[in-house]
């Protein structure tokens, strides 16, 4: 057994299921799709194939990979679920790298000789590193280390921010909206003389389409239907926009930019999840449903004709195609494209091939993108562990910058393509926990555990004793607990950092299971409230996050894979035990006293489940909106619906097939909820957010 693994640079092209793999380049190529890879996952799996069919331990791939660096098996789980993410680009891509528990890593897929040649020349390779000399090596880059650290130190003690990726110089922005509401969607005209925007005034009216000078001036109010107008687009002309309609006659409209009549062009179907025209002024690139359904794609639409044709394919189930942009040339179109809440990646489809490129891996969320006038770079409102905020993509490299401005939260950025001139939106949010008694048609939400800094995620205790949240009080977001008024809130967690999503007690209200952000992937932890010991039950390749802890405390329900159609799986706490269920894509789960569980999907769709003989029964069918929340109450299931804007609190009564509206919650009110444990009080997250359009000048 060789006792070095090879080099990227020094692996020649090979072939693994139909694709070529290119060390060299760290690329991954298969029928005119590339994918672009970390250098740290490819060197993980020229690792791999270096021993193909042979069990590679964790530690030989950590000493391997990150030689040069401290991580722990986390690093190694995420780049291995990255490889395999990665090569899924094709549905019918079978399995490549196979797990073996307490072992390591496989890679099964045979390889393939490659008829064609990395352009790097190959070097003759290298004699094997004896033991003692690769110690040696260990102790230098120890101290190395130790130096650079005493290094930065010194360094930091000059600058007052040194950051990886690196910053740019802060942009200099004025404010050009400031009325109460929000404004989204800004889109500066070619010449960066006005500015098109979606706002929203509070009036229960919906979002309407403005148009404001950008040197001041009145806004002229275009668009004054009952619904939504969002997502306006100008034409390279700048005579027209066009835009989403959402109302009695949903749709794609155009309208002049000096106001009149608007003309309707076409039905869509993908959600209204950006437009942009192209540069000659024939068509619309807009989300539209893939062929067969689940998914989205970017669309190409005929402005005076309305043929449509499909121009991205997303491979992946349930991912989803939005915000496209196209390139000042007019060849290509980026795009994000959405896996879950937390994997969200940028990608470039050719327009006269459909030949895609991933710009982006890893793990965040982009808000809305642009291009720079020259086509060099990609502007992008992404957020990976905090805030959202500006980033410049530059496409000969990859590189990213981050683009530092005043605003707490930046996304959304539009350019004019003749001027040197940039907007976005900029935010403030007022993130509290509210609660409210369900059954009174007279209660209205109150906060109950207030600060100057988020808290979100509540769950009640089952002891009805303590209520647990998620806080950025400490400076990070981390677990906090209090009393079930609110009082006595106390941090639990020291995570420092990353973020958590769904939350989860124990029966007896001693331990809360959380899914933790660990090496880009989420990871249950469980958490013990008296000392504050994590433990772990498992270590899992693919996303988890918690959806309930059974009441009899023998299983955690996890929710695996993708966010939006995901497996669920229970294990046991200690990780000893787990099981794969036959259950449909859900997203919440709620147990009843009896011990009978019951399932909300995304598209609303209700169901229960039965221990006894594994049955899964449909107790309500889908509905239109997005659904998270579910509980058990007195005489039937409490759950929440947003649509058009607006959430709703519903009930399914015993017996009934149609759940019925109780009340309409507040604007800002979030559809996940928890409820108390004598059935009464409703806990939710509340979002109230005020954005302005930030202008930039002498943008380069």
């Amino acid at each position: 057994m060789p006792d070095r693994f090879p080099a990227s640079i020094d692996t020649p092209p090979f072939g693994l299921t139909g694709w070529l793999v290119d060390p060299a380049r760290n690329k991954i190529t298969k029928a005119g799709r590339d994918v672009q890879l970390e250098p740290r996952l490819m060197h993980v799996l020229v690792c791999l194939a270096s021993r193909q069919g042979e069990v590679l331990s964790r530690r030989e791939l950590i000493d391997a990979v990150w030689s040069d660096t401290v991580v722990n098996e986390d690093a190694l789980t995420r780049a291995v679920s990255d490889l395999r993410r990665a090569f899924r680009a094709d549905r019918d891509t079978p399995e490549i790298i196979e797990t073996i528990r307490k072992g390591g890593y496989c890679l099964v897929a045979a390889i393939e000789p490659s008829t064609r040649q990395s352009g790097t020349k190959q070097p003759a390779p290298l004699p094997p590193i004896p033991e003692s000399e690769g110690k040696n090596r260990r102790q230098r880059l120890a101290l190395i280390l130790i130096l650079l650290t005493f290094i930065a130190v010194i360094a930091l003690s000059f600058l007052p921010m040194l950051n990886d990726p690196p910053l740019s110089t802060a942009l200099r922005g004025r404010p050009l909206t400031n009325l109460p509401g929000t404004e989204q969607r800004p889109a500066l005209s070619p010449d960066g003389s006005r500015l098109a925007y979606s706002r929203d005034a509070g009036e229960g009216r919906g979002l309407d389409i403005y148009i404001e000078q950008c040197d001041g001036g009145p806004p002229l109010r275009l668009t004054s239907e009952t619904g939504h107008e969002l997502c306006p687009a100008w034409s390279p002309t700048g005579g027209s926009i066009a835009y989403f309609g959402i109302g009695e006659r949903s749709g794609i409209y155009v309208i002049p930019a000096l106001g009149g009549a608007a003309r309707w062009i076409a039905d869509f179907d993908g959600g209204a999840n950006g437009l942009d025209w192209s540069p000659d002024g024939k068509l619309l690139a807009l989300s539209a449903a893939c062929e067969g359904g689940g998914t989205t794609c970017i669309a190409l639409l005929n402005v005076e004709t309305g043929e449509r044709r499909l121009l991205s394919n997303p491979s992946e189930a349930h991912a989803y195609d939005i915000d496209p942009a196209w390139s000042p040339d007019g060849s290509r179109v980026a795009f994000t494209r959405t896996l879950d809440n937390f994997h969200e990646t940028l990608h470039l489809v050719e327009v006269d091939t459909s030949r895609e490129t991933e710009l982006t891996t890893g793990v965040g969320k982009i808000f809305g993108l642009d291009w720079t006038r020259d086509g060099r770079h990609i502007i992008y409102g992404g957020a990976e562990q905090g805030d959202a905020q500006l980033w410049r993509l530059t496409l000969a490299d990859g590189s990213r910058t981050r683009l530092p401005c005043q605003s707490e939260v930046a996304l959304r950025p539009g350019l004019a393509t003749n001027a040197d001139r940039l907007v976005f939106e900029g935010h403030a949010t007022d993130i509290n926990i509210e609660v409210l008694d369900w059954r009174d048609p007279d209660s209205r939400t109150h906060p109950i555990v207030g600060s100057t800094r988020s808290d979100f995620r509540p769950r009640f205790s089952p002891s009805g004793e303590r209520l647990a949240f998620i806080s950025a009080r400490s400076g990070t977001r981390e677990l906090w607990v209090a009393a079930v008024d609110g009082s006595a809130a106390r941090q639990v967690s020291h995570f420092e950092g990353p973020p958590i999503a769904g939350l989860s007690w124990s029966p007896d209200s001693g331990r809360i299971a959380v899914a933790l952000l660990v090496a880009g992937r989420f990871q249950v932890r469980i958490l013990e409230l008296e000392g504050a010991r994590v433990s772990i039950p498992h270590i899992a390749d693919e996303d988890e996050r918690v959806l309930l802890w059974s009441r009899d405390g023998r299983w955690l329900y996890l929710a695996t894979g993708s966010e939006r159609n995901p497996d669920v799986r229970r294990v046991t706490p200690d990780g000893t035990r787990s099981e794969d269920m036959n259950w449909p894509a859900l997203v919440g789960l709620c147990e009843s006293r009896t011990g009978e569980l019951f399932s909300l999907g995304w598209d609303g769709v209700i169901g229960r489940w039965s221990e006894q003989d594994g049955s899964w029964v449909e107790l309500c069918g889908s509905r239109p909106g997005e659904h998270l929340g579910l509980a058990v109450v007195r005489g039937g299931l409490l759950c929440s619906r947003g649509h058009l804007g607006r959430t709703y609190l519903e009930l399914l009564a015993e017996g009934s097939r149609e759940p019925e509206i109780i009340r309409e919650l507040p604007r800002g009110s979030d559809r996940d909820l928890s409820i108390s444990a004598d059935g009464c009080t409703v806990a939710l997250t509340r979002v109230m957010a005020e954005s302005d359009i930030i202008l930039v000048e002498d943008f380069h």
